[in-house]
């Protein structure tokens, strides 16, 4: 099953600020442009190195001659340009005055801003109210975030690639996988989870990766996150879009964990939805959505994590072709853009 859109945003011209992330900035303009938008893009970040990236977000008035620079470059190529829409992601790096030239300059244009991280973990963003005013509209992928600080939500989602079939019983190498960016608890949680594993018999894939080797130092000796890590265990390069998927199918589990405190949903677990492929996650939220089915997903204790048998061997359950649609990337743009909307994606219990 493919999901399809007609040209909706046909002759539409939106300008799309995103900070670099696994390929998924450039998965939103293709699907932009293969939607009929003429889009320009600009990465929201001055610099994706490991040591630009710290800067930006731990110490932004280090980077501001950085950052005050390369938005004014970009200010010049935008002079003269006319936009429909102007999405934002994240925002930030990006400067106060620069978002007031936005706002000063495309009265017309609708402008938004979607937060893919809790606002707790953006110290320079909206936690302080300083950016939100600067947008028609506002959304996060964390319900809590949209009911305190009065924002729309809109869970992340999918893209196309996932949604291919795949003949599982021939295939399935693994009880269960994890591929994640190693950090806080989720190293000590995987370790003893394989344990527990090697007890029982199970077969599993397990990925750590983490974007540099000093970073492994500073999270073993300063933060302790992982204090009896070996480097061994750690990848310092990612894997590809195809090979994450080639391990999904090989799978019959894959394990999601969040960050203690999260709230809102990974991008992880929009995109086993999309391969009809079950999970257990740490998020206990999860039973909230509405696309939840006990026989597709499971909860992982953190203190004692385990995954029970009869939960690998129990067959998954189709989730509706609605729902499905709802995840994809296409409507995720076009509900952001105002062409669609949907509010019962979670219960909120009012």
């Amino acid at each position: 099953m493919e999901i399809r859109m007609k040209k909706v945003l046909d002759k539409k011209r939106i300008l799309v600020f995103a900070p670099s992330f696994f390929g998924y900035e450039k998965k939103i303009v293709d699907k932009l442009s293969e939607l009929g938008a003429d889009v320009n893009f600009f990465d929201e970040r001055p610099s994706n190195s490991t040591f630009g990236k710290t800067i930006v977000r731990l110490k932004k008035k280090i980077a501001a001659y950085m950052i005050d620079n390369y938005y004014k470059k970009i200010k010049q190529e935008l002079n003269g340009k006319k936009y429909d829409s102007i999405l934002f992601f994240q925002a930030e790096a990006t400067p106060r005055w620069f978002l007031t030239y936005i706002f000063e300059t495309y009265q017309y244009s609708r402008k938004i801003l979607y937060l893919w991280d809790p606002v707790t973990d953006m110290p320079d963003n909206i936690s302080n109210t300083s950016n939100v005013d600067l947008f028609d509209e506002v959304f996060t992928f964390d319900p809590h975030d949209a009911q305190k600080y009065s924002l729309r939500f809109r869970p992340l989602f999918y893209d196309d690639s996932y949604l291919k079939d795949v003949d599982r019983h021939k295939s399935i190498q693994y009880d269960f996988s994890f591929i994640g960016t190693v950090r806080r608890d989720r190293y000590d949680i995987m370790q003893r989870l394989k344990k527990s594993a090697q007890e029982i018999g199970q077969r599993y894939f397990v990925f750590y990766y983490l974007q540099s080797k000093l970073m492994f130092y500073y999270f073993k000796y300063l933060k302790k996150d992982f204090v009896n890590g070996r480097i061994a265990d750690f990848s310092f390069k990612s894997l590809t879009h195809e090979q994450i998927q080639d391990v999904i199918e090989q799978s019959k589990i894959i394990v999601d964990i969040q960050k203690p405190h999260q709230i809102g949903l990974t991008i992880r677990t929009i995109e086993l939805l999309a391969a009809r492929q079950k999970f257990v996650t740490t998020n206990t939220e999860i039973l909230k959505y509405d696309f939840y089915n006990k026989n597709n997903i499971d909860l992982l204790n953190r203190e004692e994590p385990l995954i029970r048998k009869e939960f690998v061997d129990s067959e998954t359950v189709s989730v509706s072709d609605d729902i499905m649609t709802r995840y994809s990337i296409g409507y995720f743009l076009l509900e952001l853009l105002g062409y669609e909307n949907y509010n019962d994606y979670y219960d909120f219990g009012d």
